[in-house]
């Protein structure tokens, strides 16, 4: 189910005039009842959507939720018969926790994703309401959908509710399992699902079939059908085997994560999961001190970097070679273009998009446009501006895990995080002082508590200053050194895709040459 897998990818997760979120999907009257005892007069029904007459299991199914093949979690979902505003309605719902030790800190993250359709085939999404506990922050999103528009809901603990009003959804009920959809017609299905995380806008995607094969599910051979689901904007297809009845085996998440067909009891049994030592790339020796100054340059033999990836350029040179491997050069420098802020787009349509505000980046919050403007203060200049933010979120975070925050007015409040929250709240200050600004996904080097030189899974800026410039504002480097490996940017799902697959090898150094002191 494609809510299910945007849950899962999520957790790595509409009363009129929104007043109050819609009660549970009540079940729909028995087929045949009648109503009226007296004369049995047949009462004329709904035809049933398509969605609800391919086969399922009946009462939802379970999984467990492997990563690197490692249970961290679990998922549950279901497709059913329910009710939306005094309607008939399809509800699609999926439940997803995931568990991890990370740094040392034990994290849990719970989503909850309930979505209303109406009953009929091509029905449009008439509400939705998405639950977040745990690690990352507790919030409630509850949306009503209309032709004209989409009003949205944000509820979160100890803050005054936030409503935004958004285009309206062109999402309709096949969205909610076109997998299930298309291993029963094995015909491809385009539609599109509304993005709550990045665009708060629709987002397309296609599935179909790539190929039937037979299986072995608890000792039995099953004949299934496997399909491919593949997001706009994106190279790491979702794959779901579906037996010939309906079941749900596996849903695959390219390497890295695994959701396998289990019982309740089953799916909550799970592993002790380090995420740091499960995820990172180790390396042979450690890298020089003196890469972290600009100018400074890392050729990198890369292995594992499929063919379809698509890794940020900019900085960054890769040269495929003959075989599964790539020559990946990056290189430092201070910029040289300069320019002043606030950043007029202009016909520029990147710069644009980066100048947005969203749910995370809340760069049109007062509260981050007040501490951007206390920030920055008169500085014009886009450089020096981005360099004041670097250096604030620097010092105001203390650098923790296991207490992560989803949105940037959080991480402002509660002063702490990890790589993730200080990238979170450096980008949405920058964009509230007028400088385009994004979240870049990669690997960078450390050397953690055990001493193993490694590449891990971060994450840091990029900001526009008249070019684009990376910086870390968790390592407080106004130029981030090149051992930061951008793999994507703003989130990309794809990029998650990669990991458990790269090995990576330093076969050419350059660090920055310092001139030493001269003597008196």
């Amino acid at each position: 189910m494609k809510p299910l897998a945007l849950a899962c990818l999520l957790a790595v997760a509409c009363a009129p005039a929104l007043a109050a979120a819609p009660g549970p999907a009540k079940p729909a009257a028995a087929h045949g009842a009648s109503t009226s005892t007296a004369t049995q007069v047949p009462v004329a029904r709904d035809p049933v959507p398509l969605i609800l007459s391919v086969p399922r299991p009946k009462g939802g199914e379970w999984m467990g939720l492997y990563v690197l093949g490692k249970k961290a979690g679990w998922a549950f979902a279901d497709l059913r018969e329910g009710e939306y505003g005094g309607q008939k309605a399809v509800v699609a719902t999926s439940r997803v926790t995931l568990k991890a030790n990370v740094g040392g800190a034990s994290m849990q993250r719970d989503v909850l994703d309930e979505r209303y359709y109406e009953f009929r085939d091509g029905g449009r999404l008439l509400g939705l309401r998405q639950e977040k506990h745990g690690d990352g922050g507790e919030e409630i999103l509850i949306a009503r959908c209309t032709p004209e528009a989409v009003e949205l809901k944000r509820v979160r603990p100890g803050l005054p509710d936030e409503i935004r009003k958004l285009p309206p959804t062109a999402e309709t009920v096949e969205h909610a399992d076109a997998p299930r959809i298309v291993a029963s017609t094995r015909k491809p299905l385009s539609g599109v699902s509304l993005d709550l995380e990045r665009t708060l806008a629709d987002k397309k995607d296609l599935t179909e079939v790539v190929g039937e094969e037979t299986v072995t599910a608890a000792g039995v051979s099953v004949k299934v059908v496997r399909i491919k689901t593949v997001e706009e904007d994106s190279t790491l297809p979702i794959i779901s085997i579906i037996a010939l009845d309906g079941r749900q085996l596996e849903l695959q998440f390219g390497e890295v994560m695994v959701g396998k067909a289990e019982s309740e009891q089953v799916a909550k049994k799970l592993d002790q999961v380090d995420i740091f030592n499960l995820t990172r790339v180790v390396l042979a020796k450690p890298l020089p001190e003196a890469i972290r100054e600009p100018p400074s340059t890392i050729v990198w033999k890369v292995h594992g970097l499929g063919q379809d990836s698509k890794i940020p350029i900019g900085r960054q040179q890769l040269k495929r070679q003959g075989d599964d491997s790539a020559l990946l050069t990056i290189s430092t420098r201070l910029p040289k273009a300069s320019a002043q802020r606030p950043v007029s787009p202009g016909d520029d349509q990147e710069l644009a998009d980066n100048l947005k505000a969203n749910l995370a980046v809340e760069s049109d919050s007062p509260t981050i446009i007040a501490k951007a403007k206390e920030i920055v203060g008169d500085e014009k200049n886009a450089w020096a501006a981005s360099k004041r933010v670097i250096g604030f979120v620097h010092r105001h975070l203390e650098k923790t895990y296991g207490s992560s925050s989803d949105r940037a007015t959080d991480v402002l409040a509660l002063k702490r995080g990890d790589c993730t929250e200080h990238a979170l709240l450096a980008t949405a200050l920058l964009r509230a002082a007028g400088i385009p600004a994004r979240r870049v996904d990669g690997l960078v080097y450390m050397q953690a508590a055990d001493g193993v030189p490694a590449l891990y899974w971060h994450e840091w800026v990029e900001a526009w200053v008249g070019e684009w410039v990376e910086m870390d504002p968790t390592f407080n480097q106004p130029v981030a050194d090149p051992s930061h490996v951008a793999l994507g940017t703003e989130a990309r799902v794809d990029t998650a895709g990669l990991i458990g697959k790269l090995k990576f090898e330093p076969v050419e150094i350059k660090p920055a040459v310092t001139t030493p002191a001269k003597k008196k």
